[in-house]
């Protein structure tokens, strides 16, 4: 159950390219963790006043450690192949909205226990 969170420089990305990047990662962690968007959290916030980034938005991925224990590959050799899935989306989207300052991306895995509690309705 992914956690994702995206922040982001609003006097550089528009709400329309907030949007868009959103439902991307959204899209593209569905397929590289084979989930339901109802099993993956994104959480978006601008830069706050007093920030220094370099970045028009910085995105932070957070996977259960399990997520990357898989038979046939590293945990490492899935990262790398995580993180190439997710660059061909990110360069696509820095190109096409004409981002002048690029993203910065990180995939951490780690071990923890996620508790899905129900509404009341």
């Amino acid at each position: 159950m992914p956690l994702i969170k995206i922040d982001y420089d609003e006097n550089i990305l528009t709400q329309e390219q907030m949007e868009n990047l959103v439902q991307g990662v959204l899209k593209q962690s569905m397929r590289i963790y084979d989930y339901g968007e109802d099993k993956i959290s994104i959480f978006t916030a601008a830069y706050g006043t007093h920030h220094f980034s370099t970045a028009a938005a910085e995105i932070e991925v957070r996977a259960k450690l399990a997520e990357y224990d898989k038979p046939d590959k590293t945990r490492e050799e899935l990262r790398q192949g995580h993180l190439v899935e997710y660059k061909k989306f990110l360069s696509d989207f820095i190109t096409e909205n004409k981002v002048p300052k690029g993203i910065v991306f990180t995939i951490t895995f780690e071990d923890w226990q996620v508790e899905w509690l129900p509404g009341s309705d």
